[in-house]
Order: structure tokens, then C-alpha cells, then sequence
């Protein structure tokens, strides 16, 4: 197979710069352009050539994954890999020889637009699947839509059925631009199987299967079984007609009017070959059907086997959490498979959602990477491409231009240099520290997160039930909320200049002083009337906070689409957005929407604009509050938190960090 080779292309408008600065050296270096007199210049020194334009290289440590979340995946006659990336929105081509294209998408464009190729859009999400029907055209459920969409082997995207309305936020009726209620045939579609009729049967819902036809006739059946409600998320069809279908941990056999028969698995998660009910699984995640009859299943990091009569056993994979290698049966293992499909040759295609590459298992069991998607993440300090990242969190940066990102799975804050030299700088490589065995460390992590930087260097990192204080590389607890049930998680933080603390918690924001004490709580008590009647009762929810040079917190939201600005020691307002529309449309407050399709962070920047994350492309608030979309130097990657000091703005993308120069 022909390796992929991804190539860096300098922003053409550095190169017009370059080239237009040269061009003035020279005009000036000869008396200037037209409209000087023809007398003869006097004479000069040797002109001084200009020095070289240092173009700023757009990824500075790690190696970006070319597939950022893959998801559905289906193989054609010809032997070609298709992948739908619900991190880019785009589905990519693989040929048989390792070529890659992108057939339908465009990077970073989230929406519901029909087209050709880049003309098309969509709203894919982990759940969103694929197959490829008789007539050789693909099928997706375009989850977050609620639709189906076909694309044909040209790249020609149509929708087949369903009401296009977002529907995959914290709040699951989200509003169109025109404020009207979201209509849906489906509700959020994800696995989707091919009937021997050439009809789509498709998960919908948490207790529907639907059936589609190829002209967009819609039927459904409620799922009927024993013992309380399921939610299947993979189907499967077997030549002769039986229909499988599996939620997480359990196997079972689609019958006539939805009812179910169990065929493996038991209510809860646990690792055993055996037949029936005695078989146990972790994470199933996708299912095909080889030639034999048996049923292949897609099972955490193991490939596990079903046969008609309930006997499962496992048939690559095993014990070593984070390993991912290629090797044969004994020794392959796999970080989370997300979709299979045979290939022409009976070869089993299959998605590691957790390395983010495609893997090719033979039938022997000799399990290989395609070279076109080389594992890119992992958890090693160095410089430049030779450095690796694995989790992703909120990052932040201090004076001198470093980023500091946490590592959960090191258990680490580390830091990435002006150069690019990755290093771990606060806590312990490998050491955990555990509230239920009493391991603890002063200077340990249980599980960092969130990090923070204020103007005096000082900072602040999330923690398991705690806030940790980084003052001079000694680590303090600030705040101890390990009792506190009510506050839960910690979904964003934000210092200010005076050094007051800002921790969004699951229903709330706390602002805490220097010393850790509680000095102002924001909820649903600060909304005024009209922002309370459009909640419909529901709770605050921040999953992002920013502090402006004037001590404003501003708070992303997703329940109501929009971010809000909390005055200091004053009232909550919208800052940008609209309140309750979802969408990708630039503009003022009340005009503009947001998405919130994935993790958000915000940065401010000197001249007052805030950049956020979490809406498609990179979006851009001004201190009016009107969105924009600004083209970069570094285009548009997919970009999970974002930074800006000395002039730049830096980020993460899966498995890099990203810098580009902030406009001029």
C-alpha cells in the first residue's frame, strides 16, 4: 500500500507579504517607480538584501491525526474505504493503493446543505453510521440532523428522509434560526443496516427501529421486550434475513413487531467468552456478519465472535489498557473499535476510534495499520513532531509564550516551549494519587484537568475534588470541594488579574479569591425573567469561562446557545448568541447562533476580541458581541482549546499543538 503523505503549504498570504516587501526593497533600491526624473541617481551604497521571512510553522509539537473522530465506515466492491469523521465533518475516500480524498464535507463546515463534495455539509456525531447500498451509493445517518443523506460515488450528497433540526446539544429541542420548533422523523439516527430488501433499517431514538426505504418511506416499530426499556446501538443483517441489534453490553435477535430475543451478554459490563448469558461484554460498539453466519463484534479493544446459537468467544485482543499494535492474533491490540466491514477479499476493516486509525485484520487474525493513518497520539516529551499527546484538556499559557496542557494519563501538567520542546513541569509521571486506597502526594494528580494562569504566574489546576495552586513549583490545595455531591465535576476555570478564580461547576460558576474563599456564586437566581421563561426550569449549565482585562467573566453556555456576560459585581446578560437557537450563523447578539458541537474554550486577546473553540471553525467575538468566522494562517483544524500570548494564538488539535500569528 502507497503511503499517505501529508504535506504543509504556507499561507499564500505570508508569501505575498515576502514577495510584496522584496518588491518595495527593489523599487527603492532603484530611486522608486514611475514619476521620478530622468536624471541620473547619485551615487549609493550596495543595496542590503532584506532578510529572510521567517514563515511561522502552523504545528509546533505533536504530529495532527489525519482522522480526528472517526466513526461509520463501509468498504465497496472495488476494495475502497470510506470513513465519515464526525471531528472534521467530512467523509474521506481510502483507494486500495493509499490514496486519500475527501468525498463529501468540508472541513470544519458543520450544517445540513445538499451538494457535490465540499458543496455538501453535515452534523455527524459518534453515533452517526454508514453502509453501502445495492445500487454502490452511500448511506449516513446524519445523527445530529435527523436525517438520512445518500452520497454517491461522485460525492453527490442528497437527504433521503427526515426533518433537518439539530438535536444533539444540552438541550434537545433546540430552536431553528427562524425560532420555530425543530420537526423530526428520527431522533438522533445512529447505526443503520442494509436489508436483503435493499431497505435501511436504522436506531432511532431510545426505542425505535425505523425502516427506510430507498425513495424515502418511513416506517417504525417500537422495540418490545421483557424486563424494561433498551436502546440498541449497532445492526446488523445476516444473509438470510436475521436481524441482530446490541446496546453496550448485550446481544439480541431482531423478531416480527420489534420484539427481542437475547442471544449473549448479561445487564452489566464484564469480560467472558461462553454461550448465552454466560457471555460477557465491555463496550460493543459495531457488529458485521462474515460468510460463515457468525456475527464479528466490535467489543472495547476486542474482536469477539457470536455465532448463530449464542457462543461467543474472543478473537483478537486482551489485558493492556492504552496498548495499540499490530501483530498477529496472540499479540494485536486495539485501543476502542467503532465500525467494521469486509473488504473484497474477506478481509475484516476495522475503525480504532481510540488511536483514530483505520486497522486491517486477515483472516488469519494478522492484524495491520493503514499506512495512510499512522497512530499519532501517545504520551512522550521531545521537541517538535518527535513529542506526543494523548487526552486533551483546556490549555493555558503564561508570559513567556509557554503552553501547558494536563495529561491524564501520565497524570501530568507538562509544558510546550516558544520551540516546541515539550517537558513535563508539575507532578509526578506515572503516580496517581486515589482517595478509595489513600495514596496521596503532595506534589501527585489524581486526575488533572482544567489549567489556568494568572498575571503573576500563579496556577491553577482542576482536580479529582480539588483545586491545586501552583506558586514558585509548590502545590497547594485552594479549594477542597471533595464532600460538596452538589457541585460536581469542574467544566471550566478563568482567572482574572487580580487573581480571583472562576470554576464552572455542572449548575453553577464560583468565584473564589486568592485565598480560596467563596467571595460570589452564579445560577439560575441571576437570570432575569425573560431568560428564566425560555429555560423552561432548567439549570444553569457553564462549560466555559473567560475573564476580559476589566474583570467581566463570560460563560458559555449551551443550553441556551449563547455566551453570557456576568459584569463584575453586576447583572448577566447575553454577550453572543442568540438565546435557545443552535446554528453557525455570524453576526450581532440576537442575530448570530452557536453550535456547541464540541469542547469550547475561550481566550481574550489585547485588542479585546475573544477567539472560542466549539462551534465548527474557530469563531471570533468582538467586544460588541458580534461573531465572526476569521481566516487564519493556520486554516481550519479541528481545534479543542484554544490560548493566545506574545501575539499568538495556540491550540490543540488530536494530536498536535497548533500556533498562528493573531492579525495585525
Amino acid at each position: 500500500m502507497q503511503r499517505f503523505r501529508q504535506q504543509t503549504s504556507f499561507p499564500r498570504p505570508a508569501i505575498r507579504r515576502s514577495i510584496a516587501l522584496l518588491l518595495a526593497a527593489m523599487l527603492s533600491a532603484c530611486g522608486g517607480g514611475s514619476g521620478g526624473s530622468g536624471a541620473s541617481p547619485a551615487p549609493s551604497e550596495a543595496p542590503v538584501a532584506p532578510p529572510p521571512v521567517k514563515v511561522l510553522p502552523p504545528v509546533l509539537a505533536g504530529v495532527p491525526s489525519l482522522l480526528q473522530t472517526p466513526g461509520g465506515m463501509a468498504v465497496d466492491r472495488a476494495g475502497n474505504t470510506f470513513v465519515l469523521d464526525a471531528g472534521r465533518q467530512v467523509v474521506l475516500k481510502f483507494t486500495p493503493d493509499g490514496a486519500v480524498s475527501t468525498l463529501a464535507g468540508s472541513d470544519m463546515v458543520f450544517g445540513s446543505q445538499d451538494g457535490v463534495g465540499t458543496g455538501a455539509s453535515f452534523r455527524f456525531n459518534y453515533e452517526s453510521r454508514m453502509l453501502i447500498d445495492a445500487a454502490g451509493n452511500l448511506v449516513v445517518t446524519d445523527t445530529c440532523n435527523n436525517t438520512i443523506r445518500r452520497i454517491t460515488p461522485a460525492g453527490a450528497v442528497s437527504t433521503v428522509a427526515g426533518q433537518t433540526g439539530y438535536s444533539c446539544g444540552v438541550r434537545d429541542n433546540p430552536l431553528q434560526p427562524d425560532r420555530q420548533p425543530v420537526r423530526r422523523t428520527f431522533h438522533r439516527p445512529g447505526g443503520i443496516a442494509l436489508d436483503t430488501n435493499g431497505d435501511y433499517l436504522v436506531l432511532s431514538g431510545a426505542r425505535e427501529l425505523q425502516r427506510v426505504t430507498p425513495t424515502g418511506k418511513v416506517t417504525s416499530v417500537e422495540w418490545a421486550r421483557s424486563g424494561g426499556p433498551i436502546r440498541p446501538s449497532s445492526l446488523v443483517v445476516a444473509k438470510g434475513g436475521a436481524i441482530y441489534a446490541a446496546d453496550s453490553v448485550r446481544v439480541y435477535r431482531v423478531g416480527n413487531n420489534g420484539v427481542l430475543q437475547l442471544i449473549a451478554g448479561q445487564p452489566v459490563s464484564g469480560m467472558a467468552d461462553g454461550q448465552g448469558e454466560a457471555a460477557g461484554f465491555n463496550l460493543i460498539g459495531a457488529m458485521a456478519m462474515s460468510e460463515s453466519g457468525d456475527v464479528l463484534i466490535a467489543d472495547g479493544g476486542r474482536l469477539r465472535k457470536m455465532t448463530p446459537a449464542g457462543m461467543v468467544t474472543t478473537v483478537i485482543g486482551g489485558d493492556g489498557t492504552g496498548i495499540v499494535r499490530d501483530g498477529d492474533a496472540a499479540s494485536a491490540r486495539f485501543g476502542t473499535l467503532v465500525a467494521l466491514a469486509f473488504d473484497p477479499a474477506g478481509q475484516l476493516i476495522g475503525v480504532d476510534g481510540v488511536a483514530r486509525t483505520l486497522r486491517r485484520i486477515s483472516a488469519s487474525g494478522e492484524v495491520t495499520t493503514f499506512a495512510a493513518t499512522p497512530s499519532a497520539g501517545g504520551t512522550v516529551d521531545g521537541t517538535g513532531a518527535a513529542a506526543r499527546f494523548g487526552s486533551l484538556s483546556h490549555v493555558a499559557s503564561d508570559s513567556k509564550g509557554n503552553l501547558y496542557v494536563a495529561d491524564r494519563q501520565r497524570y501530568v501538567i507538562r509544558r510546550v516551549a516558544p520551540s516546541g520542546q515539550t517537558s513535563v513541569f508539575a507532578g509526578v509521571p506515572g503516580v496517581k494519587n486515589n482517595a478509595l486506597t489513600g495514596v496521596f502526594r503532595a506534589d501527585a494528580f489524581a486526575s488533572p484537568d482544567n489549567v489556568v494562569i494568572d498575571g503573576k504566574e500563579v496556577m491553577y489546576v482542576s482536580d479529582i475534588g480539588r483545586i491545586v495552586k501552583i506558586k514558585d513549583g509548590a502545590m497547594t490545595t485552594l479549594v477542597d470541594f471533595s464532600g460538596n455531591t452538589r457541585l460536581g465535576a469542574v467544566y471550566g476555570m478563568a482567572v482574572d488579574l487580580d487573581g480571583n478564580l472562576a470554576v464552572a461547576y455542572i449548575n453553577a460558576a464560583l468565584i473564589y479569591a486568592p485565598s480560596g474563599k467563596l467571595i460570589r456564586t452564579i445560577d439560575v437566581n441571576n437570570f432575569s425573567p425573560e431568560m428564566t421563561a425560555n429555560r423552561a426550569g432548567y439549570v444553569l449549565t457553564p462549560r466555559a469561562l473567560a475573564f476580559d482585562r476589566a474583570g467581566n467573566l463570560y460563560m458559555a453556555e449551551p443550553y441556551s446557545h449563547v455566551v453570557f456576560k456576568v459584569a463584575k459585581d453586576g447583572p448577566l446578560s447575553v454577550f453572543a448568541g442568540t438565546l435557545g437557537v443552535a446554528g453557525d450563523q455570524d453576526g450581532a447578539p440576537g442575530t448570530a447562533s452557536l453550535g456547541f458541537y464540541s469542547q469550547v474554550q475561550m481566550t481574550f486577546v489585547p485588542n479585546g476580541d475573544m477567539y472560542m473553540t466549539g462551534h465548527g471553525k474557530l469563531r471570533k467575538v468582538s467586544p460588541d458581541g458580534s461573531v465572526s468566522t476569521p481566516a487564519l494562517a493556520w486554516g481550519y483544524p479541528h481545534l479543542l482549546s484554544i490560548t493566545s500570548s506574545n501575539g499568538l494564538l495556540k491550540g490543540m488539535t488530536r494530536y498536535a499543538v497548533m500556533q498562528t500569528p493573531l492579525p495585525q
